[in-house]
Formats: C-alpha cells, sequence, structure tokens
C-alpha cells in the first residue's frame, strides 16, 4: 500500500499525526447533507440517512450524491467499487476468513470464526491482525469483534459467491452445533437461520421447531409464534411435495402455535 509505505517512515520518526475520524452526530449529519446539496431535508429522510451510513463523513456524501438511496435501495454502485477494492487488497486468507465472519454477522466471535472456518490458529489470528489494520473489524474484548460498518459488512459478504454461500452457512451451522454439544449457550433460531440459507431445509425446519418449544417454555409467546411460521412459510415454500417426516414437522408445528393461541387467551386462532 503506497500509503503505508509513506506512513511508516514517518511515524517511526516522530513526523507524523494521526486524527482518527469519529463518526458525525445526528445533527452534524444533517448539515453536512444541507451543505452539500444546498436544501433542507426532513427529519424523516435525515433519521435514513443516519441510519443507513452510522454517520461515516465519506458514505454520507456517496448516499447523497446517489441522488436514490434515501428511499432505501441499499448501496450505490460507486461505494459497492470503493468498497470493493478496499476488500481486493487483501490477502487470500483475509478475505477467505473475513467471508465467514460476514455469514455469521455484523458481531462474531473468535471461538466460532475458528471453528466454522477450520483454519489453524495462526491463520485466523494473523488474518484477524489484518482485518484489524485495515480497519474492517473492531475488537470488543473477549475474544469479541464486530464490523466497524454496516456496509463493510455487506461488502464483505458479497465477496462470497452464490455457490460458495451455503457451503459457508453449512459449516457455521454444524461449529454451532459442535458449541452447543461443549455446553455452550447456542440459539436454535440462529442455527436454524444458517441451515436455511445453506439450504438443508430439514434440518433448518427441526431447529425453529426446537426453537418454538424454549420460546414457549419461558412464556415467550410472541418469539414462538414467529419460529413457528418461518417454520411454516419454509415448509410451503421450499419443501415442494412433503414426505412423512415433512408433514409430521407440519402437524407438530400447527399443534404447537395451536397451544400457544389458546394460553394467550386467543381461542379462535387456537382452532
Amino acid at each position: 500500500n503506497p500509503l503505508n509505505q509513506l506512513r511508516l517512515p514517518l511515524q517511526s520518526k516522530s513526523k507524523s499525526i494521526e486524527v482518527e475520524l469519529v463518526p458525525l452526530e445526528k445533527p452534524d449529519v444533517a448539515s453536512l447533507a444541507r451543505d452539500l446539496m444546498g436544501g433542507e431535508f426532513d427529519s424523516a429522510k435525515i433519521e435514513s440517512l443516519y441510519a443507513e451510513t452510522e454517520g461515516n463523513p465519506f458514505f454520507v456524501v456517496e448516499t447523497l450524491r446517489s441522488g436514490d438511496v434515501l428511499e432505501g435501495t441499499g448501496m450505490t454502485p460507486s461505494l459497492r467499487s470503493v468498497l470493493a477494492q478496499r476488500l481486493n487488497q487483501l490477502s487470500a486468507s483475509a478475505r477467505d476468513l473475513m467471508g465467514f465472519a460476514a455469514a455469521i454477522g455484523r458481531e462474531f466471535n473468535y471461538r466460532l470464526l475458528a471453528s466454522a472456518s477450520a483454519l489453524d490458529e495462526t491463520t485466523v489470528v494473523q488474518s484477524l491482525d489484518e482485518l484489524w489494520s485495515r480497519r474492517i473489524i473492531q475488537t470488543q474484548g473477549g475474544g469479541a469483534y464486530n464490523f466497524t460498518h454496516g456496509k463493510l459488512l455487506d461488502a464483505a459478504y458479497e465477496t462470497l459467491s452464490a455457490a460458495r454461500r451455503p457451503l459457508v452457512h453449512r459449516k457455521i451451522a454444524q461449529a454451532l452445533l459442535d458449541e452447543k454439544e461443549k455446553g455452550f449457550d447456542v440459539e436454535n433460531v440462529i442455527v436454524a437461520q444458517h441451515f436455511e440459507k445453506a439450504g438443508q431445509f430439514q434440518e433448518a425446519l427441526d431447529h425453529y421447531l426446537n426453537a418454538a418449544r424454549e420460546a414457549q417454555r419461558v412464556f415467550a409467546n410472541r418469539d414462538a409464534i414467529s419460529h413457528l411460521e418461518k417454520a411454516l412459510n419454509l415448509l410451503s415454500e421450499k419443501a415442494g411435495v412433503k414426505n412423512e417426516t415433512q408433514r409430521r414437522v407440519e402437524s407438530k408445528s400447527f399443534e404447537l402455535l395451536g397451544d400457544i393461541y389458546e394460553m394467550a387467551g386467543d381461542g379462535k386462532r387456537a382452532q
């Protein structure tokens, strides 16, 4: 990186000062939008702009210049190109690990990442250091990390090809099950979501149903209903001609859904 070649010698001679650019506050985002676009924005658009950019000045400017993302259309082509170029500068191992991290989500931990990626410890540590030094991720303490911005998370996930994504999600789901066997707290709904994205719909159904049972036991009826509805939608959309196991899952889902509605005093839906 040419910038690093210039920066490092200056740092070694104490002839440089680094100023970290912190995210803008919402009023500052509004001021920047007004100055750049030459007009006022209503509060709803400023809220949308702030949520979309998280106050990152560069992302604010790119979003405003695109002219249409205030309607929630996502990353602009120019921003996607800039982020893709930034990620393409990473080593192959760092890009590989980053793909697993992005599939896990905005926040992830070392243990799950190392297990799912199956990379050796040295490679994982060196790759995390590279991602951290490039300010793509930041540490949260206790082996936890997160992506420094939601746009970087999106761009990192886009580095996974359509063919590779199911494989990555399957490995994450299996790593989560391995953690559960070792006594770590693992949410069934998270496992289900990864199996669903992996295209392993039967495993996803089973874990959505387990998640619903767990929620019902602690009287989290709204969560239980949500998990069951996901299972039923998955059966409807993906299963096609149902086999005996899938019909049994469907029957259990409707039965459990009826029990929950009955407990909630909604006799009409319980029927």
